[in-house]
């Protein structure tokens, strides 16, 4: 009776395959012919070899098929076998055509697999599907045949299909890229990530090899990801400038990755229930142990279910992270773009920080002159972070969206369906508020927390930024008091946060298993409980409880990433713009080529209820061609003045009247800042600024410009980098490159401020004579802000003075022609301390970071353990160990003994051992931190002037804050994840072998395949993240560093183009380096499927294991599959960054220090009460090694002298003052008040010895800060000394809200302050120190003043030394030349003196005053 029932099935399954064929066929050959007709002439890129070869297999398969269809035909000659023949002949026609016409293979090909992969499911329904039950058989009997069929079929519709390269369509057809590997890979090696194979074990040859893995092995940058593209693409979205609607930044951005994020999407919801396939295949194995004769479906099925659930759920995933890791990279590129696109068009305010340690008014609006400082450290933590944070941060939206709410739901359908019971979730829902209580009380201790990182941070930067004036002020031992006592604040909150954390934990591990027991419970009074049921359920509890901790993971994460976000779109909205993208000023062109103000007013900020805001008032002022200089005292609005004329100020027009300003740009304009304005590149590139290179006018501006003898410092010449900010260049050197930047430009108006303030008098007078009158300025306008009138006024056609902010008097004058005589040539610039340490060769600077190549040595770790563990050495070790196995073998056990009273008393044991284990580290890491910051910061403030030149500072911060707060958190993180997840693993492991010894070589064999992998990405992202590091810097920095100069010049398309291309250079590390861990996680998740696949196979078809054991082993099995992935990346990831900062860190521990304070060292308590200084045979160098700087100098000074020290630039008058301080090596004896000062401790001879620098180094903080940083004073002594040193009487005149108190904000570096006024604070600052000796460096701008303050309020007992132009003691190539009082030294014929004061400007002067002494 059964035969004619199968004849039936088997006929009807016939007669729809050939409906099947025929619809096929037919459609198929319509859908060619459409798009044949349709078709667009295109070349094809990519692999045409490998898809030659496949497309031949695929044409063998296609024939031999057509070979056994008419040999089926022929033996049966029926209408089935015929429509096979026509189909597989239809197939290999479209297979050669394939072949034959590569511009065509793509339609072919589309159209040949739909045909094939019908072909081959149909014949997998027919013929193998119902050898997946007991009850079913194949529908074709024809024996061996058959399965060539299927093979053929197989490879030809499923294997080549997946296995060939696709074809790379350039986005710009016209411009075709080479493409990225991923662009032209397989369908199958996109998903297990095998197109990265060549760069991975690349790697892994040269790091074996020891070689440097080089940028050129990167694979190229996919031509859609390119920034240019990506602006192009995006921006109309994003930025309103472009044409994109005013909203928040989030949609324009969902707007512009909506395609992705759909297949994102796609893969997210095919996850869900991918992720439940190892349940499901347990819990069906094991009934079928349980009930063979009940099984439907054969047991093998639900094996290859558990491997697939692995795999699949791996694979799903991982191609969503590759997709958003693309979103992330491009959104990444398009905000950096955005940020520095919108940073070109803000205004840089003049306004000092509102931090301050003493509350103030912050928005004391000094000067004429913006301080940029603040605002460009917010633009450039936009960009820096950010914009990483908003892209990494906020990526992974869908798993909160969409992976975490759905997995829930089917999850929980999944349990009541084997449990029938809600008790657990319920109870679970129920108790989800003390999570989070936690959560909320976490929260808040990390946001103090981070309040304390943030002070410390600030203290650590400050500290950093004004290290030199610490060292020289003897400030090292106050300084690290009070870093410290920020440390201990900061460590008090780190050490809430994870105590929190590990309530967190435990939390986290009590609520599944509460929820699990009670919903056995609950379960038992409906049915028993079988293995099946329990361990598939015990996965189903894993995977949520997993999925909650993932969930508020991607949560937090998201949080930030909106945080970031939201200060982005901020600083888009909110920034103030120039007024030419807000409302531009009216501007007449009948003016033409007029330079000037009419009744014109302006003010730092667009913001009318200010009134507290410096505002320049101009009534009528036109620059005449020619020389036009700009005077007037300190903050009298000089700099301002240029601000306006640039566009740099808020134009305020008068309704009245006719109110206009004008500075044609048609002509070109350059721009020299006060403060150099230099790019971390060679000299050459900076003088050129993107300008073709003209020989012979270049070597006459670096003539003019006096650069020519400082050329031959560098053996590369005007080819040598000159580092960050300029860094191996004095600041004399710094001002001559951005002059020679503005004398080499094409422009007409050139506008200067203060270009002669960091030069001597001789340098100085050849810019003058040299360059100012020279034939490059022939027919130019300059507009000269300066305080060296005396010889600046010869050469001057118009003469503009400025007074509080208003225009005080102007003329026009008649240039004299006379000139001072300036020498034949000029010696080079040296900056004194710097110029033997910051050599280079080849151009290249030799200052740089060691970076070790391959994998860094463990004994970098060596101080960190031994800081960690204490002074008892083993025992925290131990115990630390001990708690950790011992709750891991006890959550192993609670699986072990389902009984409900087993499990609670063991889950007890669990929770007790992980208290104890967290609490242990806990206590251990926050010991080792607060142990290695310590003796960083000793050594750093200890360390010598040497180091610090050749050190950038922006390195020594990053030491001090990035490291050490990955010291707080990232690296004992790391470590404690390695150990757990690594003991985790040997526990699990250990539970599968003590119930099935049999699989100890396999588990063994998985754990060093999973090792051997995760060397071999270790080796790779070594590589790789190397450069990644490297191709983080950006231009941005520079570029938002020198806005003024950049709008000035009209650059920013140039620096856009730059940034664009930086960018590009990052996406094509970042790229790859994302990949990677994909690349390991393909490969190390199908590991762990195949031996929970293995397992499964061989405890149902090779042992008589029950359902307990065996639903065991897979539990463990599931569990130790999950691990091998993150114990190759927790372990890999804590290789990698843990012995590179301990490596950083150590490097900066071993630095050469200056000699500590010791007991014998401390001076008697009388000293100094005299300024008695006594030197002998005083020689010194920069470094042990190098040349003296001083030889053989010995003078005697008595207390109470005003003593001179004058020389040309280079004689070393600076390594003087140093000698004297102690900073440099130095040889022969120096005595202070009767003691040699090598005995004495250095902060106890530096407190007590005074200098002022040429450039004085502010505090970002309160004035009364800066004058007493340590608050040893009260405010009445504060406001004497101000009094004393001059501040008030400069500021008479100025409304009273500009005035500066003890309570204003000093903006980083003085930024709001002008020079002179931070001169005149530095002289406040030394004498409330009222030390006994006083030494001020070079001369100042507001001389006369200062004068006045050391004639009248210096004590009469303080030795004055002064490193000026005039007094009585010359040096002359680190020699003592010349030593007398003035009317001596000028009175000699040819004497060094006399002959520095007939080439000054105040020749007559000086000789009045000599001789009048």
């Amino acid at each position: 009776m059964q035969t004619p029932l199968v004849n039936a099935e088997s006929h009807a399954q016939r007669y729809a395959l050939f409906l099947y064929a025929n619809c096929i066929a037919l459609g198929s050959a319509l859908l060619l012919l459409g798009h044949v007709l349709c078709r667009r002439n295109s070349k094809l890129y990519g692999h045409q070899k490998p898809r030659a070869f496949l497309g031949t297999i695929r044409l063998a398969s296609c024939l031999v098929l057509t070979c056994i269809a008419a040999l089926q035909w022929s033996l049966r000659p029926e209408l089935e076998p015929f429509t096979s023949l026509l189909t597989f002949i239809y197939a290999s026609i479209l297979s050669g055509l394939a072949l034959a016409f590569a511009s065509w293979a793509r339609a072919f090909t589309i159209h040949l697999n739909i045909i094939l992969g019908i072909q081959t499911a149909v014949y997998f329904y027919r013929d193998i599907y119902p050898l997946t039950t007991f009850t079913k058989h194949p529908v074709d009997n024809e024996g061996a045949l058959l399965w060539v069929k299927i093979a053929l079929l197989f490879t030809a519709g499923i294997l080549v299909p997946l296995m060939e390269p696709q074809p790379y369509i350039p986005v710009d057809p016209s411009n075709p890229m080479p493409p990225n590997e991923e662009q032209t890979a397989s369908i199958l090696s996109l998903y297990v990530f095998s197109f990265l194979d060549g760069l991975i074990y690349s790697a892994y040859a040269k790091s074996k090899r020891k070689e440097e893995f080089a940028y050129e092995d990167l694979p190229p940058l996919a031509d859609y990801s390119h920034a240019e593209y990506l602006k192009k693409r995006s921006f109309h979205n994003v930025d309103e400038f472009s044409g994109a609607p005013k909203r928040h930044l989030f949609f324009g951005l969902l707007k512009t990755f909506r395609f992705r994020l759909v297949i994102a999407f796609v893969y997210m919801l095919l996850c869900v229930p991918a992720d439940y396939l190892g349940p499901l295949g347990i819990n069906r194995l094991l009934a079928y142990v349980e009930s063979p004769a009940d099984a439907m479906v054969r047991p093998w099925v639900w094996v290859v279910t558990i491997f697939l659930g692995a795999g699949l759920a791996c694979l799903l995933n991982e191609a969503y992270v590759s997709t958003m890791y693309i979103v992330m990279i491009e959104a990444e590129a398009i905000l950096v773009s955005l940020v520095f696109e919108h940073a070109l068009r803000i205004r840089v305010k003049a306004s000092p920080s509102s931090a301050s340690d003493t509350p103030s008014e912050s928005d004391d609006k000094q000067d004429s002159k913006p301080d940029s400082s603040n605002l460009i450290g917010r633009i450039n933590n936009l960009i820096a972070t950010d914009a990483i944070m908003a892209a990494n941060k906020g990526k992974d939206i869908l798993r909160i969206a969409l992976y975490a709410p759905a997995s829930f739901v089917l999850g929980t359908y999944f349990l009541y369906q084997i449990l029938v019971a809600f008790v657990g979730l319920g109870l679970m829902l129920l108790l989800t508020p003390v999570p989070g209580l936690v959560a909320k009380l976490t929260r808040s201790a990390k946001i103090q927390q981070l309040k304390e990182t943030d002070a410390r941070v600030q203290k650590v930067t400050e500290t950093m930024n004004v290290l030199r004036m610490i060292k020289l002020f003897g400030w090292m031992a106050f300084s690290e008091r009070e870093v410290d006592e920020k440390r201990e604040r900061e460590l008090v909150w780190v050490a809430r946060a994870q105590l929190l954390n590990v309530f967190n934990v435990i939390i986290g591990k009590v609520l599944p298993t509460i929820s699990m027991l009670a919903t056995y419970a609950a379960g038992v009074m409906k049915q028993p409980l079988t293995p099946s049921i329990v361990f598939s359920s015990i996965a189903v509890f894993d995977s949520l409880g997993f999925k909650v901790r993932v969930f508020l993971f991607y949560l937090n994460n998201t949080i930030t990433g909106k945080v970031s976000l939201d200060r982005i779109n901020s600083f888009l909205n909110e920034t103030e713009l120039l007024d030419v993208f807000n409302a531009p000023h009216p501007d007449n062109p009948e003016r033409g080529d007029v330079i000037g103000f009419h009744n014109a007013t302006f003010t730092w900020a667009n913001d009318g209820a200010d009134q507290r805001q410096f505002k320049l008032r101009v009534d009528d002022l036109v620059f005449r061609p020619g020389i036009n200089i700009i005077t007037g005292p300190s903050a009298s609005g000089k700099s301002s003045l240029l601000m306006a004329l640039l566009g740099e100020m808020h134009f305020i027009a008068n309704s009245d009247s006719d109110s206009w300003f004008h500075l044609p740009r048609t002509p070109g304009v350059a721009y020299c800042d006060q403060t150099s304005w230099i790019l971390n590149d060679t000299i050459r590139a900076n003088i050129l600024f993107g300008q073709p290179l003209d020989e012979e006018r270049y070597r006459k501006v670096l003539h003019q410009c006096a650069l020519e003898p400082d050329l031959n410092l560098w053996e590369a010449g005007d080819l040598s980098e000159v580092g960050e900010r300029g860094l191996t260049l004095s600041g004399g050197q710094q001002a001559r490159v951005a002059l020679a930047r503005a004398v080499y430009s094409s422009a007409q108006i050139l506008l200067f401020d203060d270009v002669l303030a960091a030069l001597d008098v001789h340098t100085s007078l050849w810019i003058v004579r040299k360059c100012l009158t020279g034939d490059l300025m022939a027919g130019r306008t300059v507009v000269l802000v300066t305080h060296n009138v005396d010889i600046v006024a010869p050469i001057a056609n118009y003469h503009v003075q400025m007074r509080n902010g208003t225009v005080w008097e102007q003329s026009a004058t008649e240039p004299s022609n006379t000139y001072i005589d300036i020498p034949a040539e000029l010696s080079p610039e040296k900056p004194e301390g710097e110029a033997e340490v910051k050599a280079e060769v080849g151009g290249k600077l030799i200052v740089s970071e060691e970076v070790a190549i391959g994998h860094v040595s463990w004994k970098a770790m060596k101080p960190y353990f031994i800081a960690l563990v204490g002074n008892r050495t083993l025992l925290l070790p131990l115990a630390y160990a001990c708690c950790l196995f011992g709750a891991h073998s006890a959550t192993a056990l609670q699986k072990y003994y389902l009984g409900v009273k087993w499990s609670a008393s063991i889950m007890l044991v669990a929770l007790v051992f992980t208290c104890l284990d967290s609490i242990l580290f806990m206590f251990g890491a926050i010991r080792g931190s607060r142990a290695v910051h310590k003796s960083l910061m000793a050594s750093v403030l200890q360390t010598t002037l040497r180091w610090l030149d050749t050190t950038p500072v922006s390195r020594i911060i990053a030491r001090c804050t990035a490291d050490v707060s990955a010291l707080d958190g990232m690296l004992p993180g790391m470590f404690k994840d390695t150990m757990n997840v690594s003991s985790l693993m040997l526990v699990e492991l250990a539970s599968i072998v003590l119930v099935v010894p049999q699989l100890l070589v396999f588990g063994l064999f998985v754990a060093v395949c999973g090792y051997y992998v995760g060397q071999i990405y270790l080796s790779a992202q070594l590589g790789v993240k190397r450069h990644v590091s490297n191709a983080k810097v950006s231009c941005s920095g520079a570029a938002v560093g020198g806005l003024v100069s950049v709008r000035a010049y009209a650059a920013q398309q140039s620096f856009i183009s730059q940034n664009l291309t930086r960018l590009d250079n990052y996406s094509r590390t970042i790229r790859p380096y994302e990949n990677l861990m994909n690349w390991c996680s393909a490969r190390l998740d199908i590991l762990g499927g195949c031996f929970e696949a293995a397992l499964a196979a061989y405890m149902v078809y090779f042992s008589s294991y029950g359902a307990a054991e065996i639903g065991f082993c897979l539990a463990q099995a599931a569990a130790f599959s999950n691990q091998i992935l993150w114990f190759v990346y927790s372990a890999n990831e804590f290789e990698l960054a843990g012995p590179n900062i301990c490596q950083r860190i150590q490097a900066y521990v071993e630095a050469d220090k200056e000699p500590a304070p010791t007991e014998s060292g401390k001076p008697p308590a009388y000293w100094p009460a005299s300024g008695d200084l006594r030197v002998e045979n005083l020689s010194a160098r920069y470094s042990v090694d190098g040349p003296k700087v001083l030889e053989g100098v010995s003078f005697r000074i008595r207390s109470g002298e005003r003593v001179g020290v004058v020389g040309r630039t280079g004689s070393g008058k600076s390594s003087l003052t140093l000698s004297l301080l102690r900073c440099i090596p130095t040889e022969g004896t120096v005595y202070f008040d009767g003691l040699p000062t090598t005995g004495i401790n250095l902060d106890a001879l530096r407190g007590n010895l005074t200098i002022i620098p040429q450039m004085p180094e502010l505090l970002n903080a309160t004035l009364r800060r800066n004058l007493d940083p340590f608050e040893q004073h009260d405010d009445q002594t504060l406001n004497d000394a101000l009094r004393a040193a001059g501040l008030f009487s400069l500021q008479e005149g100025s409304e009273e809200p500009q005035r500066f108190t003890l309570d204003s904000n000093i903006a980083a570096g003085g930024g709001n302050m002008s020079v002179g006024e931070r001169q005149i604070v530095a002289l406040a600052r030394a004498l409330v120190r009222k030390s006994k000796v006083l030494i001020l460096d070079e001369d100042y701008k507001t001389d006369a003043i200062i004068q006045k303050t050391l004639r009248t309020e210096v004590s009469k007992d303080t030795t004055l030394l002064i490193i000026a132009h005039r007094l009585q003691l010359v040096l002359d190539s680190g020699r003592l030349v010349e030593f007398g009082t003035p009317k001596e030294l000028i009175g000699k014929e040819n004497g060094k003196l006399r002959a520095l004061i007939d080439e000054s400007a105040d020749r007559d002067l000086l000789v009045a005053q000599a001789n009048g002494i």
